[in-house]
């Protein structure tokens, strides 16, 4: 059977390190044509969704929202980001 290697591409993404940057990182995704929302439940803490390619998805604390090659947003796990991901230096980008 074949091998494959998945093609390097670089990526922005934005990382909600705590509620206070869900307002951040939903400013940026609008601003960069995606679509989330935020808000609190009562009682509750604040939570973030995200309108994806799959529908809407919850963006928990921790959470990376990663802007795509397509110019699509979604969610991914802290975890799973840092086995995909490295820094880049964008000047050699």
């Amino acid at each position: 059977m074949p091998f494959f290697r998945k093609k390097p591409v670089v990526i922005e993404a934005r990382q909600v390190a705590s509620y206070m940057d869900l307002p951040r990182v939903t400013e940026w995704v609008e601003a960069n044509g995606g679509k989330m929302t935020y808000g609190q439940t009562d009682p509750g803490p604040a939570e973030g969704y995200i309108s994806t390619l799959e529908g809407l998805l919850h963006v928990s604390v921790g959470d990376f929202v990663v802007k795509g090659t397509k110019n699509e947003f979604y969610p991914v796990k802290p975890d799973i980001f840092c086995d995909i991901y490295e820094p880049v230096d964008t000047e050699k980008a």
